[in-house]
């Protein structure tokens, strides 16, 4: 599938070129940042239509409850390199059958929330993109501006999810919201050419030790003994770690370390892979190759060697 090479977006509000402190749009976007309950993992990777990117991911995703059923979204916002410019993707499974996948009704619908006088609510700016369906009907936008972006304290997501027969009706509308000056989306608009919000952490300066007293002769030298031998220091150890999968059962390689992640591969048993430890139970893992997946898999679903 190719998507549409250029994407406009309509922002009523001046793009951002620096994030001085006083600045009421940046000032209300961390606001808004803090007072979201969206929790972020910054990581580097390759995608597979995208290539080399920098993506901010939505560990804590949005859950809607159909009854007793449990429908998760998550989004995924990322720094696309090769062109500098910002790409969104939105995921949706059921709890019970995260493999699947749910697809879409019609295409999602971005706004720019803009800046509001105190107790307003923000002034909403259609936000116009192409979006692209994969098999387990994931939606992809890309090309946006990331400059434009920054004028946003947030954006709001709308999308209408087709629903399985089983859960009594056809369609679920979901709307949350992306706060763009989150620590985690910060990093993204970072990493493509926008200034951050947030100040670099201060280096920290080495005290020169206090002048040593002056040395006393010692009444007699003795002869001086042999230095100690020093042994030399063992190459530190990569942290990537040979391994295999398990012998039984397909493996689930995920987008992201959740089992709410949408699987990106599976691996048959035995297959040789590279993993590095990650985040509690999840470790990162790549082929030994480095070009036919990469992803997260559990620490229960392989073996070192």
């Amino acid at each position: 599938m190719r998507l549409r090479a250029c994407l406009a977006l309509f922002v009523a509000c001046p793009a951002l070129g620096a994030s001085p402190a006083g600045d009421p749009l940046v000032a209300q976007g961390i606001r808004r940042a803090e007072d979201s309950d969206l929790h972020w993992q910054v990581r580097e990777g390759n995608h597979p239509k995208m290539g080399p990117i920098k993506v901010a991911i939505s560990l804590d995703a949005h859950i809607s409850y159909i009854g007793t059923a449990k429908i998760v979204s998550t989004a995924y916002l990322s720094c696309e390199k090769s062109t500098g410019k910002i790409a969104i993707e939105i995921a949706n499974a059921r709890s019970i059958d995260l493999e699947s996948g749910l697809k879409a009704k019609e295409a999602p619908h971005l706004a720019c929330l803009g800046v509001a006088p105190p107790g307003e609510s923000p002034p909403r700016t259609r936000i116009a993109a192409t979006w692209e369906a994969n098999d387990l009907g994931d939606m992809l936008t890309r090309g946006l501006s990331p400059s434009a972006l920054r004028a946003c304290v947030g954006i709001e997501v709308s999308e209408k999810i087709a629903l399985p027969a089983a859960l009594g009706r056809d369609v679920e509308p979901v709307t949350f919201e992306i706060p763009t000056y989150a620590r985690g989306p910060d990093a993204i608009f970072a990493a493509c050419g926008e200034p951050s919000a947030y100040a670099p952490a201060a280096p920290v300066v080495a005290q020169a030790p206090a002048p040593a007293a002056p040395a006393v002769a010692p009444p007699a030298a003795a002869p001086p003994a042999a230095p100690p031998r020093v042994q030399p220091k063992a190459a530190p150890e990569s942290a990537w770690k040979r391994a295999h999968t398990l012998a039984k059962g397909r493996s689930n390689i995920r987008k992201a370390p959740s089992i709410s992640s949408p699987v990106v591969a599976q691996l048959p048993p035995g297959v040789k892979i590279l993993v590095e430890e990650d985040v509690d139970d999840w470790w990162h893992v790549k082929s030994p190759s480095g070009a036919r997946f990469e992803g997260f898999i559990r620490r229960d679903r392989f073996t070192l060697d």
